[in-house]
């Protein structure tokens, strides 16, 4: 059981099983991670992570023009945002429980990507065994903190973060088809036209159970790319979310193997994405590349288009003198599945 990360983008460039299998989508040759194939592998995204639509947002009153990936569209912080970069770290300690911690940090200059706000932020992460029902499980925590700096020309900006690691619970990590799935919520957020800008509507999604059982991932679907509802959007909206309680959202299985991923988070909100469309190469430094359907996303958030939105408005505003926080945990095990 182990974990490893890459300075660029912050990101977790490993996941393994106590047995040694690689559980994410990412690069032998760290040099890769540089590399403009690299799909957001295991990416800390910011400084709003997924789509606001209209490139735009208006934060005391004005407004600020967005760069955009096209389509008028800022995918994941825009072309150049948090993925895109280097980040300072890491720094690694052991706790005074034995636990072992990573700390990666990132200082984003005002209007960065177009963004108001000079916004220092970090991510932490914690990992160690735990014995929990039968199994030896390997968990890796991450906690995401930002702040707007005293010298920030702006007291207030938008931000939402996420970790963009994809996973893929088989052997050979080519496909998802056969991986057993289990979303704890079919709640999605209504999608204009069932492809555009979320509509402020939250909606059952029916590929998955009403009864939030699980289902198989196989050829045919079901193809995901939304977003998903962890809790009630319109109720207790806060910028740091740390002290809620943590919320399973996926759980993942592959019965070639008995490999377990599940993840759980303090988000409100979790898009899950089945890659399609994926085309990675077999880069130098590689024993395989990654195409369609190869990994699960599963990227805890808050609302898509939250920025734009002012019913889910407070889940993203960050004002001088606050902090930003979330936590995740990725967990991993081999254990028969009990329940199907």
């Amino acid at each position: 059981m182990s974990c490893s990360f890459h300075p660029y983008s912050a990101a977790i460039s490993s996941f393994k099983t106590k047995d040694g299998q690689e559980l994410v989508i990412g690069f032998e040759n760290p040099d890769n991670y540089y590399s403009d194939k690299n799909s957001f592998l295991g990416a800390c995204v910011g400084r709003v992570a997924n789509r606001i639509f209209g490139a735009n947002v208006s934060v005391q009153g004005t407004d600020y023009p967005l760069n955009h990936n096209g389509d008028s569209v800022t995918l994941h912080g825009g072309p150049k945002g948090w993925a895109k970069v280097d980040w300072e770290g890491p720094v690694t300690t052991t706790t005074s429980d034995g636990k072992t911690q990573t700390v990666f940090k990132h200082l984003s200059p005002h209007l960065d990507q177009g963004f108001p706000g000079e916004v220092q932020t970090q991510v932490t992460y914690t990992y160690y065994t735990v014995q929990e029902d039968g199994a030896e499980k390997f968990n890796l925590e991450f906690e995401f903190e930002a702040r707007l700096t005293d010298n920030s020309p702006v007291d207030e900006t938008v931000i939402s973060l996420t970790n963009h690691a994809h996973f893929n619970p088989s052997a050979d990590r080519t496909t998802i088809d056969g991986t057993r799935c289990k979303v704890f919520t079919n709640q999605a957020l209504e999608k204009e036209n069932g492809v555009g800008k979320p509509t402020g509507e939250v909606k059952a999604f029916e590929p998955i159970p009403a009864d939030c059982s699980f289902f198989t991932m196989t050829k045919d679907g079901p193809r995901i790319d939304h977003t998903f509802a962890a809790t009630d959007l319109s109720k207790d909206q806060k910028i740091d979310t740390r002290n809620d309680e943590l919320k399973p959202l996926v759980h993942m299985y592959h019965p070639s193997n008995d490999v377990n991923i599940k993840i759980s988070s303090t988000d409100p909100a979790f898009q899950i994405y089945s890659c399609e469309g994926m085309n990675i190469p077999k880069l130098e430094g590689e024993s395989q590349g990654f195409g369609d359907r190869a990994g699960i996303a599963c990227e805890p958030s808050r609302p898509t288009n939250a920025a734009s939105m002012p019913q889910w408005r407070n889940w993203v505003t960050l004002k001088k003198g606050q902090t930003y926080g979330s936590k995740s945990v990725f967990s991993n095990w081999i254990k028969e599945l009990d329940e199907y």
